[in-house]
Formats: structure tokens, sequence, C-alpha cells
């Protein structure tokens, strides 16, 4: 998993519009994040619960 941005989900379902690219999504909770998680992704999510 590697984060890219943040988003907030305001409605409806969200799709997978390029599911050549990656065949799952999901929300998670920030201190909640599935595992294993890529360095980047730990990083991300470091930076952000520090900004």
């Amino acid at each position: 998993m590697a984060v890219t941005f943040l988003a907030r989900h305001t409605a409806g379902s969200p799709d997978i519009r390029e599911p050549e690219k990656c065949s799952a999504i999901g929300w998670f909770d920030l201190n909640a994040l599935p595992e294993p998680l890529s360095q980047i992704t730990i990083e991300n999510a470091a930076r952000y619960r520090n900004w």
C-alpha cells in the first residue's frame, strides 16, 4: 500500500476507475492502517500526524 494523497470522501461509493492499476481500494483511519505498510506510507503517515 502506498498513500499518495489525502482525500475527504463526502458521498457515494468509491469505485476503481483504473482496474488494470489496482485490485482493491479502501478507506482507513490514519491510526488503523492495514499492514504491511510500504516505507513511503510509514513516512507519509508520520508526517501527516506531525502536521
